[in-house]
């Protein structure tokens, strides 16, 4: 298998840490640091709003809504919030990679269980790769939000939505094997 030297390298403890580490920082980005700077946007014009927009109609209303008290500040804080947006998916997606690693590393008696983990944890960038293609559509649309088109607009809806289900998906799938740890242990 291609991967299979993750199962062994880097080691259980290194893994570990950057695991705990990686998690922690998702919360502390969540909480303290997006937390405060998406409660700046006006309701129904935020980081969330652009993401379910998908229409270039539905992204020209919310630049509307920024027009109203500042659109220049508006899209500085969102370039911002996009541009620590990139920073943040590698730390999520660190978190979720060596999340399911450490747990294909426990299915150890059961070859099919670890290789779908392994596997499983490779995807998990998957998620990452939708949020940079978000990212990207963003910074597009604040270049200029003036002449949004349908494809941005779809664009970031798009692999925001896909990059949802993949994360989520990996972190259900992550909880599922855990709970397996976890009998496995018990059982022994």
């Amino acid at each position: 298998m291609k991967f299979q030297s993750l199962l062994e390298k880097p080691s259980d403890k290194i893994l570990l840490i950057t695991f705990i580490l990686s998690f922690i920082m998702t919360w502390v980005f969540v909480f303290f640091i997006f937390a405060p700077l998406l409660a700046q946007f006006p309701p129904g014009a935020g980081l969330m709003d652009m993401k379910a927009a998908w229409t270039k109609k539905n992204m020209d209303k919310i630049i509307a809504i920024w027009k109203k008290e500042s659109l220049s500040r508006y899209i500085e804080l969102m370039t911002f919030v996009n541009n620590i947006d990139f920073v943040f998916m590698f730390v999520y997606g660190w978190a979720v990679f060596s999340g399911l690693l450490l747990v294909a590393r426990q299915l150890k008696d059961s070859e099919k269980l670890q290789k779908f983990y392994l596997n499983l944890s490779i995807v998990a960038w998957v998620s990452v790769l939708f949020d940079v293609i978000e990212g990207i559509f963003i910074a597009i649309i604040l270049l200029d939000p003036s002449n949004i088109t349908e494809t941005s607009a779809i664009g970031v809806s798009l692999s925001a939505t896909l990059c949802i289900i993949v994360l989520y998906s990996c972190v259900f799938l992550w909880i599922i094997g855990l709970l397996i740890v976890l009998v496995k242990h018990l059982k022994k």
